[in-house]
């Protein structure tokens, strides 16, 4: 044969002539076709693959035809897969991936493939990755991200994908800024407050992310705020630590005291009744070392 035969051409030529030989050095035909057809490409053939491969099917030709050519343009495969085969990007080729990519995986595969082009729906990677990568996320790109991202981490990303959808489930960051941008809580995300957070704060932000989970680990407000109608605030949890600012009085301190359990308890002023605050002529035990106390 003087030209490049599909496999169908040659199965059908081979069947007409019978026992007669069958001489040919170049094959051309789809991925799939080539590589489940491999016995046409035994004896060092020449091949050229009409569509997108993937890895393995680039594999399996090139084991079959041995130390034949092998010409193609476009891989196609997962992001991973082609991220950890670089060698069959390099010429040049059109490469498209079909799960979602790291910016790592991206970067790789765009070095390997030189100026050809790295086609992507997808990406994934941690708040700090893709905002330090935005490039990446140009052209409308669906992001997910793996890790907690703070709310300027999430602006930016937003801002970079366009019409692209972003899809995070764990949000952290300082309280002030958690409670001002609370859009970004929708969709019963689970927060992390990473600064000492008030009351009202707590609430704004519990209200924001619906039934996601609020971690927190410290408390700073008013003996008013913390403690109302002589109970602790139900955000006031065994382990919080609480600081109390201004003054307070005894029963307010007993009370966050006993609601946050082994947690910390700072205050710097008492002020209450001598009798409280000396009951039988002894000292309360939370009139410390350094606490301003007022007698009322």
């Amino acid at each position: 044969m003087t030209s490049a035969a599909y496999s169908t051409q040659l199965a059908t030529i081979d069947t007409a002539n019978g026992t007669g030989t069958l001489t040919y050095t170049n094959v051309s035909d789809a991925a799939g076709t080539l590589a489940a057809r491999t016995s046409w490409l035994a004896g060092n053939k020449n091949v050229t693959v009409t569509t997108a491969a993937t890895v393995a099917q680039l594999t399996t030709i090139d084991t079959a035809n041995g130390t034949g050519t092998l010409t193609y343009t476009n891989v196609s495969d997962a992001a991973a897969t082609v991220a950890a085969a670089t060698s069959w990007l390099s010429g040049i080729h059109e490469v498209t991936l079909s799960s979602a990519a790291t910016v790592a995986q991206l970067t790789s595969i765009d070095t390997a493939n030189g100026t050809g082009a790295v086609t992507y729906t997808d990406v994934s990677d941690t708040g700090a990755a893709l905002t330090a990568a935005t490039s990446w996320l140009a052209g409308d790109k669906n992001v997910t991200v793996t890790s907690a991202a703070n709310t300027t981490q999430l602006t930016t990303i937003d801002t970079a994908n366009g019409t692209g959808t972003l899809t995070y489930t764990n949000v952290s960051d300082a309280a002030g800024t958690l409670a001002a941008r609370t859009s970004w809580l929708a969709g019963n995300k689970n927060v992390t407050v990473t600064t000492a957070a008030t009351i009202a704060q707590l609430g704004t932000i519990d209200t924001a992310n619906g039934s996601g989970s609020l971690t927190y680990s410290a408390i700073t407000d008013s003996a008013s705020s913390l403690v109302s109608g002589g109970t602790a605030s139900t955000y006031i949890a065994s382990g919080d630590n609480v600081s109390v600012t201004g003054t307070a009085n005894v029963a307010q301190l007993t009370a966050i005291d006993a609601a946050n359990g082994n947690g910390t308890l700072t205050y710097s002023s008492i002020a209450d009744a001598a009798a409280t605050l000396a009951p039988g002529g002894v000292a309360s035990g939370l009139v410390g070392s350094g606490v301003g106390v007022t007698l009322t």
